[in-house]
């Protein structure tokens, strides 16, 4: 059994660990009783089958900066990031929170779109992507909680790419990258 992360909704919350069912279902665990007694010593818990697009990687705190970025090996578009910002802040001029550099290498030279979406909607998060050298290529900073941040960008096939999710402003957040 091979063990993933399902990323339902944003609405819905974090990503939850989980495993596709021998017939393909996407199986979540997590507890639901199923009798409506208070005690615990004889209860009955279900796993709990959802429907959603799985999360091709869940990132755990990493890549704060750019020579920890998480590697997303097998980049194949469409591809889609779970991940969390603990620390969303800024000093009026620059970004004082919390970081999550990503790297791939493209797999096809194309035009390709990353958006980002999140679930905490009081908070700021932008998006940027940098190349093999760290040089700035685009980004999406719109101003307030707007969703999404959307970058479109023509990628050369076999080069390496950085991504970056980081929040300007607001509460802790988990969100969705996705990369088509």
């Amino acid at each position: 059994m091979h063990r993933l992360f399902l990323c339902a909704s944003l609405a819905v919350g974090a990503c939850h660990a989980g495993y596709l069912s021998p017939v393909g279902e996407v199986v979540v665990e997590g507890d639901t009783d199923t009798d409506t007694d208070t005690d615990t010593d004889t209860d009955t818990d279900t796993d709990v089958v959802e429907t959603g697009s799985p999360c091709d990687l869940q990132l755990d705190e990493a890549g704060d900066e750019q020579s920890d970025a998480a590697t997303l090996g097998g980049v194949v578009a469409p591809y889609l990031v779970c991940g969390d910002l603990y620390a969303l802040d800024n000093d009026g001029s620059a970004y004082t929170g919390d970081f999550d550099w990503m790297v791939f290498v493209a797999d096809q030279g194309s035009s390709w779109e990353f958006s980002l979406t999140w679930s905490e909607t009081a908070s700021d998060l932008d998006l940027f992507l940098f190349d093999g050298d760290a040089n700035s290529l685009a980004g999406s900073v719109t101003e307030g909680a707007t969703q999404p941040e959307q970058v479109d960008f023509i990628l050369d096939q076999g080069e390496t790419y950085y991504v970056v999710v980081v929040g300007w402003d607001g509460l802790v957040t988990e969100y969705r990258l996705e990369l088509n």
